[in-house]
């Protein structure tokens, strides 16, 4: 026997943890709306019946006012699914319950599982699950997603809906006005004896926002969070890491060349100098890039990432940009192309567009590598402060952005930053073990994969001619042809060199493939090598940290683009996000190495 079971739940109610605790799926999980634009499904077992288990987009009500809430009630109202399991938080009742009344008003065969039913009973709290289940006339399950509780329950439950289909009563008062539909909610949760005790975690999350989220206090501690974060991936615990990364890679290299004795010397350079040296240098970063991720996972699993969107948003909005978009730019931190598909959860079409628009500024992990080789090479010692200061720039060029976007493109009105605070949780560990395990597997594999490539292509066309005959004089390769016509345009910025132009080009593909080019064009068999051999490409620090503004500010890679051409449905839009951030990039980049020269 199969079936189709729908989870659908307000944002935040532990819907997506449930969908992946059933089906042992691996999907992102966090505690901001938003997070889940689009369904998702995976089929797992019950019993006997192949269930296919539909994660939907968080939803406040089947009254669509977001694009997460249009897709929820599109596909309930279309009666595919023959159960929908209501997840409710257990702390929040009188909210989540105006969702279950909607679903059962229109006859849906619902099972309500209440969540975090450990969380409640911890605070002293109490609920009859069977006087609840009789006032609604569904069935309704004590559950815990995170910790895998009260499973037996729904499983029973959600086969007796898959196996014997039957329409659900409708539930009262569903279609009253708002005050009165509160009214019944507060008669059903009496009915079921809701109680919910005071003090506990509430207490001490309302303590913490007090300092966390205060007027003089929050943007103080946000940045010293952002410079704790820095130290460890930058500083002396990173820098330790990467080295014993390296040393490994350079080892690799060195008995490659020794296996390769006796071959044509084309064959060993390919192989030690463009493959090895290229990938190699991208994937001796590996440990600060983890240990950046591992120190944003935890803050996210605390609850203090949305707080970070909350106190940003005090500021970004007097300068143009939307509150809403703040949450996908900071998945922006991660990989831009995934922060252009989630800004679908942005529900005004113009704060949508913007959002997409302006998320390149947020600097993705992909450049990491960059700014970490380039600080040590130029800042040595500062390496932490220099690249989070290119973090805060581009911040600034994101409302600066943002700013001309309003004035000059996007003049409609905002619509209010709407957005729930969680309460503050101790991490679940094996969820931050799992998204780092996955943020790392995904690293190696792009650097197994593209950065090889890029690296191979990079060799090919500094070893070969125009006329392709084969060159020991990089200074007559192809790569050297190309860099030399363009590397007038960047004297002005600080980095002329044809072989920094070069590696420019390279990091429109990929941008970790900017420091695989790198290795590749200044025969650096490792990092030590490159960050010796560096100084003589750029106008000194002042060059250098103008070069890494250009990064930071200029167009993304090409999956980026793609991704936010896909959003923005406009050649037009999309023509001038990319002026506009080739334009800024220039300005920004001549800006800083002609006042920077006269103090670094």
């Amino acid at each position: 026997m199969n079936g189709v079971a729908a989870l659908a739940g307000n944002p935040n109610c532990g819907k997506t943890t449930l969908f992946n605790a059933l089906t042992g799926s691996h999907q992102y999980v966090g505690n901001w709306p938003g997070v889940t634009v689009e369904k998702r499904e995976a089929i797992f077992d019950v019993n006997d019946a192949q269930i296919t288990l539909i994660d939907l987009p968080g939803a406040y009500s089947l009254t669509p006012y977001s694009i997460e809430e249009r897709v929820t009630a599109d596909y309930l109202a279309g009666g595919e699914a023959g159960a929908v399991i209501n997840i409710v938080d257990a702390m929040h009742l009188e909210r989540s319950l105006l969702l279950t009344l909607q679903l059962l008003n229109r006859r849906l065969p619902v099972i309500v599982a209440i969540n975090m039913m450990d969380e409640l009973a911890r605070e002293g709290g109490k609920i009859d699950i069977a006087a609840l289940s009789n006032a609604l006339g569904c069935p309704v399950v004590a559950i815990s997603a995170r910790r895998k509780t009260g499973f037996d329950e729904l499983f029973s439950a959600l086969y007796e809906k898959i196996a014997h289909p039957a329409e659900s009563p409708a539930a009262p008062a569903a279609d009253e006005d708002e005050e009165a539909i509160y009214q019944h909610v507060s008669a059903l949760l009496r009915a079921a004896g809701y109680e919910k005790r005071s003090g506990g975690s509430r207490d001490r999350t309302g303590a913490l926002d007090r300092i966390l989220t205060g007027r003089y206090t929050a943007f103080p501690i946000l940045l010293a969070v952002l410079l704790f974060m820095f130290f460890l991936a930058f500083g002396a615990p990173g820098a330790y890491l990467t080295g014993l990364v390296g040393g490994a890679v350079d080892r690799l290299r060195a008995l490659t060349l020794w296996l390769l004795r006796g071959q044509p010397a084309w064959v060993s350079s390919l192989l030690a100098d463009g493959i090895l040296a290229g990938a190699g240098s991208v994937l001796g970063f590996l440990p600060q890039i983890l240990i950046l991720y591992l120190l944003m996972a935890v803050i996210e699993d605390t609850g203090y990432m949305a707080r970070a969107a909350f106190i940003t948003d005090r500021l970004l909005r007097r300068l143009g940009l939307s509150g809403r978009s703040v949450i996908p730019m900071l998945m922006g931190l991660g990989c831009t192309t995934t922060a252009a598909a989630a800004a679908r959860g942005v529900e005004n079409e113009r704060d949508r567009r913007m959002t997409v628009m302006l998320t390149p500024c947020m600097s993705c992990g992909a450049k990491l590598p960059v700014y970490a080789l380039m600080a040590r090479a130029f800042f040595p010692g500062h390496e932490g402060a220099v690249v989070l200061s290119l973090y805060l720039l581009g911040g600034v060029m994101l409302a600066v952005m943002g700013a001309c976007l309003r004035r000059f493109v996007f003049r409609e009105g905002e619509t209010p930053f709407l957005m729930e605070l969680p309460a503050y949780r101790l991490p679940v560990w094996r969820s931050v073990g799992r998204r780092l395990y996955e943020r790392a597997r995904d690293f190696v594999r792009r650097a197994g994969t593209l950065i090889v490539l890029l690296s191979a292509i990079c060799w090919f066309l500094q070893a070969f001619t125009p006329a392709l005959k084969l060159t020991a004089r990089m200074d007559d390769s192809i790569m050297a042809s190309v860099g030399h016509r363009l590397a007038p345009l960047f004297r002005p910025m600080g980095f002329g060199s044809w072989q920094a132009v070069s590696s420019l080009l390279s990091g429109l593909v990929a941008k970790e493939g900017i420091l695989s080019a790198m290795q590749v064009l200044f025969h650096a068999p490792g990092a030590a090598a490159l960050v010796r051999a560096l100084p003589t490409a750029f106008s000194g620090a002042a060059g250098a940290y103008a070069f890494l503004a250009f990064i930071l500010i200029s167009p993304p890679c090409v999956s980026a683009i793609s991704a936010s051409a896909r959003e923005l449905k406009s050649r037009k839009l999309l023509l001038s996000m990319l002026a506009m951030e080739t334009v800024f990039a220039a300005l920004i980049s001549t800006a800083a190495y002609q006042l920077l020269r006269f103090i670094l």
